[in-house]
Parts: C-alpha cells; structure tokens; sequence
C-alpha cells in the first residue's frame, strides 16, 4: 500500500515545500498538502480533516516563518500522540533546533540547508513510511483532536500573510576588514529602499555567530559579498619551491570567512542572487587571488572599468528587489 502524509507549513515557505513533496511523492509517497487538494467550494476545515484522519503520517516543516503557527505545531503532536501516528519535523530556510516547539524536540528532526538535501532526506523518510504498519480506525479522542486540528488549521491559512521586510528587502552583506568600503555599499542599498543586513550588527543574545547567521540568511532574498585584501596567501607547493623567493608567491586574498558564506549563498540564493565587490588592492602588486572554482565569474572591482554601483543596481533590478520608482531615482 502506498504510504501518505499529511504536511504542515508555514505559506511563506511554500515554495521549497513544494520541491519536497514533489520528492516525496517521487519516492512512491501519497502527499496531502492543502494548497494542493482544497478546490473551489470546499468545506476547508472538512477537507483538511479528512486528508488529514488519512494520513500515515505527519511531515511538519518548521522554519523561522513557522513561529506564528506554533499552536497549530502543538495540536498536531497531540493529534501524532492520540492517533499513534509518525511525525517527521523537517528544519528549512535557516531554521534550527533552537526553533522546534517544546513537544516536537523530542522528536529526531532533519536540517535541510540546501536544495541538494531535499531528494536524499525525502528518500529517506519514504523508507520509513514503507515500514510502518497502522490500523486506519481513529480513536475517539484522535478523532476528537482531527476536528480541533481542522479548524485551527483552515484558520491560520486564513490568516493574512504578514508583508515584511524579510521577503524582498534584507540583502545581507558579507565583509572583510575593509569597513570603509562596507559602509559605501551599505548607504548605496539604502539609497535603493533596501535594508542591509550585517551579521556583525545583529542583536546581542544568547545564540552562536552560526545560529544567527542561519536565521538572518534565512531572510536574505539577495547577498551582496564585500571582498577586501586581508589576507596573503599562496600554494604550499609553490611557496616550498623556493624558500628564498617564496615571499614572491604570496596573493592577496578575501577573508576565510568571506570566501565561506560566498560560497553559501551561491548555493542558497543562486548566481544570479549574489553580487560580489571587491576593493582594490593596497598596491599594484601581488595580484588580488580569486577562488579557483569561481574562474570567470563577474566580480566588479571598485575603480574598475565597471562601475560597481550601475552593476548592482541592474543586477537588483532584474532580481526585482527595487521598484520603478527607485530604479529610475538611482
């Protein structure tokens, strides 16, 4: 028999729930998700309660758009426990444990930072299901809990979505120890209507520098990466070559941090959602050493023949991160 599950999100994270149940259902998994089975005139709290009475199992998304929906979280791990039913709570868009409600801690969640890890953690929850056995006929208090779990569901989807600046105007800035530069591109983005984010700013509480940058990338719709020449760096083999001359293979270089969370938000938002500057160098020589991997990608250098700030504008334009109203005032 095909397994099925029913799944809880939040709207805002729509898209990337719908690329996992896509490879859910790609795994041989009967996926029940509202925005997919409620038709017009449907009854929405009678509908979610009969795809969700028969379901196997309940995958609930958590991430930092799912706060607001921690009531309807604890009523589906009431409905879990009263129906004996599996709950799988899957971690996106930045969020981590620090975000799992009191009652889905005791479960094992999975992180998925990026698009790669949906197939193999959709892979592995279908392997799951096609071992789990249950007896269809709910209990009274299970069905009980279906109705109130309906209802507070078919109301949190008539919840207005909240418009806040997370979704089209936090571009996060990544940044070396050039903070001159920082603070010209952070005024440029201002300029635009935009809201710089940068992780160094953030507010002081009790989380890691790690757990604060997953949750404000989380909210990034756009990255714009400040490369400076920190750092001097060159091949062990080269360098070894020639002890004496070594010194002359030394590059400048961005940062070990900066090249990290370039790389991450190449992964995370795209090519075309990241825009790198970088600084000039403090003297014509050595050269400015780019990551390898990264051979032909478009960087615009300040005082180069590009201008850095006609280039990110149209690149945000074509993101469309800015209105026409700002587009045209740049």
């Amino acid at each position: 028999m095909t397994p099925s599950v029913f799944v809880s999100y939040a709207r805002p994270d729509g898209p990337t729930v719908g690329k996992f149940a896509d490879a859910l259902r790609a795994a041989g998994v009967d996926v029940r998700i509202d925005f997919e089975f409620l038709r017009p005139g449907d009854d929405w709290a009678q509908s979610i309660g009969e795809h969700l009475a028969a379901a196997d199992a309940l995958v609930v998304f958590v991430s930092p758009a799912s706060r607001d929906s921690t009531y309807v979280q604890r009523e589906l791990e009431a409905f879990a426990e009263a129906s004996h039913r599996p709950i799988f709570p899957i971690l996106i868009n930045g969020a981590g444990f620090r975000d799992l409600s009191p009652g889905l801690v005791r479960y094992q969640a999975v992180v998925v930072g990026t698009g790669a890890d949906i197939a193999p953690t959709a892979n592995m929850i279908a392997e799951r299901l096609f071992g789990i056995e249950r007896e269809r006929a709910l209990s009274d208090d299970a069905s009980l809990r279906v109705e109130q779990l309906a209802d507070d569901i078919a109301a949190d989807r008539r919840r207005p979505v909240p418009k806040t600046p997370a979704a089209d105007r936090r571009i996060f800035m990544v940044h070396g120890h050039d903070r001159q530069l920082r603070d010209e591109v952070r005024e440029f983005l201002r300029t635009l209507g935009l809201e710089p984010v940068i992780l160094s700013e953030a507010d002081a509480d009790a989380r890691t520098i790690v757990e604060k940058f997953e949750t404000l990338a989380a909210q990034a719709a756009f990255a714009v990466i400040v490369m400076s020449a920190d750092d001097l760096g060159a091949a062990r083999r080269q360098y070894e070559q020639s002890p004496e001359a070594g010194v002359n293979t030394l590059k400048y270089r961005a940062r070990e941090n900066v090249i990290l969370e370039l790389g991450f938000f190449y992964g995370r938002l795209g090519w075309e959602n990241v825009f790198v500057v970088q600084g000039a160098t403090p003297r014509a020589w050595p050269d400015f050493e780019r990551p390898s991997d990264l051979a032909g990608v478009e960087f615009f250098t300040v005082g180069g023949e590009r201008d850095w700030k006609a280039g990110l504008a149209e690149r945000l334009t074509r993101a469309g991160l800015r209105s026409d109203e700002s587009a045209s005032s740049a």
